[in-house]
């Protein structure tokens, strides 16, 4: 075939260069995983480190729910160590079950539950969450 070597040496600078597109890309979304496990990795240590050192009344809510039956409790949703634990991911609000009676409007009593992640990180760390 004349003019064969032209075709193919025409092609091969563009094939060179999909190929070298298609390694970085797959070398920079190795990283990307890498670096997400790195941050969940430390996101959970900080968890569990401010699990494992709450105040005395964060500490007794929790306890409370972790020694319970179904690691659930009733409490008063205003009260400010409840809304923090909430925050941090600690607790949670029961999606049923929770009754309002009209003399408790402004600050009800509703049952909140430990989280799956709080559960295992105290399950896991328990020698150190016992005070």
């Amino acid at each position: 075939m004349p003019g064969g070597k032209n075709v193919f040496s025409l092609f091969a600078v563009p094939a060179l260069l999909i190929c070298i597109i298609f390694w970085v890309s797959l070398v920079l979304d190795g990283c990307n995983k890498l670096w997400k496990m790195f941050q969940e990795r430390k996101a959970y240590k900080m968890y569990v480190h401010y699990l494992l050192n709450l105040s005395s009344d964060k500490y007794n809510i929790v306890n409370d729910l972790y020694t319970s039956m179904h690691h659930q409790g009733e409490f008063k949703y205003n009260d400010t160590d409840i809304r923090d634990l909430m925050k941090k991911g600690i607790i949670e609000l029961a999606q049923s079950g929770n009754i309002i009676s009209k003399y408790e409007i402004n600050d009800p009593t509703l049952i909140f539950l430990l989280t799956p992640t709080a559960l295992e990180a105290i399950k896991n760390n328990y020698d150190k969450f016992k005070r």
